[in-house]
This record gives C-alpha cells, sequence and structure tokens, in this order.
C-alpha cells in the first residue's frame, strides 16, 4: 500500500489539480460515445490501486500551458 500512494503522489504531480476530470468512455460507435460516471484523478488513481488491474487505455488528454493534465479520457478495453 505504501508504493502505491507513492506511486499516486508522484502520477499526481503530472495533472494540474488531483480534481482535474477523468472521463471514461464506457461504449463507443461512430458518433455515440456513453461515458461513465465522472470521477477525477486521485479517485481513479486510489481506484485502480484498489482493485490493482487496469482495463482502460488512454484516449484522449488535454494540457494547460504547464504541460500539465487538465482532462484525460480513458476507454475500456
Amino acid at each position: 500500500v505504501e508504493t502505491a500512494n507513492e506511486k499516486i503522489a508522484e502520477a499526481l504531480q503530472l495533472f494540474a489539480t488531483p480534481d482535474v476530470p477523468v472521463l471514461i468512455i464506457i461504449y463507443h460507435l461512430g458518433d455515440i460515445i456513453d461515458y461513465d460516471a465522472p470521477t477525477t484523478a486521485e479517485k481513479y488513481l486510489n481506484y485502480i490501486k484498489d482493485q490493482k488491474n487496469v482495463s482502460v487505455r488512454v484516449n484522449n488528454v488535454k494540457y494547460d500551458n504547464n504541460n500539465k493534465i487538465t482532462e484525460l479520457e480513458l476507454i475500456k478495453k
């Protein structure tokens, strides 16, 4: 758990704030996109820690002028 918390702290440094929205696409067909309930970077990283599994890939990332992530869009595999 301690190592996971250290990795989460490192990953959060890539984000503008821990509250950056993370959107997870659960269905995508043409112009139809269905998202899971939005979450935050910090909550999602803790969710991954609890699940011990990552079943998404990055679909889109938005950055600010400081090259910090301001929005992360993931898609379920």
